[in-house]
């Protein structure tokens, strides 16, 4: 939808409150679209002033993403970088490691495996 188009547009261009609103919409219009929740869900993450209060809201878009669409790559990655940003490199790994099952193909999953596994290794 269109609406959903320009909040992941939003989201990229930083303007996250704007983007929840558009994602909003988005999921009104369409909640049987696992895509729609899992960026709501991580636009709401990146808007919101507390993030630790904020985890469990955005948990709860990638959930529903999630369970409409185990296969949702991007909800994967957001789960990632949530749990990154939360400050749990070991438990993000595995969300972008599964990503990377569902689709070996999504980049940004894949750079952040390889970051990870460059900052592991002993010196």
């Amino acid at each position: 939808s269109e609406s959903f188009q320009k909040g992941c547009i939003l989201v990229k261009a930083r303007k996250f409150q704007e983007a929840v609103e558009l994602l909003d919409e988005a999921v009104k219009l369409n909640d049987k679209e696992a895509d729609h929740f899992a960026w709501r869900g991580w636009a709401g993450f990146l808007a919101a002033r507390d993030k630790a209060a904020a985890k469990s809201v955005a948990f709860k878009d990638l959930e529903a993403a999630l369970k409409l669409n185990p296969k949702c790559a991007q909800g994967l990655y957001f789960a990632g970088q949530i749990t990154k940003l939360g400050g749990d490199a070991a438990g993000a790994l595995k969300w972008f490691k599964k990503a990377l099952t569902v689709d070996p193909n999504h980049v940004e999953a894949q750079r952040e495996v390889r970051a990870a596994a460059t900052t592991q290794k002993p010196k």
